[in-house]
């Protein structure tokens, strides 16, 4: 099949065993060649459903696929290392007039992605944090004591994470206005 669509037989197989979702167009062109109606168009788009927001569904979808993911967070811990505790406080602040329930899905959602830390496949994690990550208060003293101390054991004892703090005294660089993140 991968020949008449011009994929290889190994980016057909991970759609085969759900490891990728099918683009749209390909989909098109599988129900072209198949002459199946809309049926291949039909189950692309109810299989790029995400519990992911639409901005970071693809992003999700990559931290999956990925060898290694390099990160560098000026401001807030990343969600790979959240607490749960840390991951509520950011997520209220920011869905301040939302239901109790969107936030929890939201909660359980960004929880779940951290099981990819600790499956057979997982990526190594490079993570280069901020000072100010270290010093800014979320969720009050209990819960960034809390989230300090999880850090420390994630780099201590998960051989595939790598964690270094770029301190203040570094001054300006260039990713300073925001999150950066490579997945290979």
């Amino acid at each position: 099949m991968g020949e008449k669509v011009f994929c290889s037989g190994t980016y057909i197989g991970q759609f085969e065993s759900a490891i990728r979702r099918p683009q749209p167009d390909l989909s098109r062109l599988f129900d072209q060649i198949f002459g199946t109606g809309q049926h291949f168009e039909r189950l692309c788009g109810l299989a790029r459903k995400s519990k992911h927001a639409a901005y970071f569904a693809d992003a999700a979808e990559l931290e999956t696929l990925a060898k290694t993911i390099s990160e560098y967070a000026p401001m807030l811990v990343p969600g790979l290392l959240q607490t749960e505790a840390y991951a509520r406080a950011l997520i209220s602040a920011a869905q301040r007039f939302e239901p109790q329930k969107t936030v929890e899905k939201l909660l359980r959602t960004r929880m779940e992605r951290q099981a990819l830390l600790t499956s057979p496949t997982a990526p190594q994690l490079w993570v280069v944090l901020h000072e100010a990550v270290l010093r800014t208060q979320v969720g009050g003293a209990a819960v960034m004591a809390e989230q300090l101390t999880s850090l420390v054991e994630a780099a201590r004892t998960n051989r595939r994470v790598l964690m270094q703090v770029l301190p203040f005294e570094a001054g300006a660089s260039a990713f300073l206005n925001g999150t950066t993140r490579l997945c290979w």
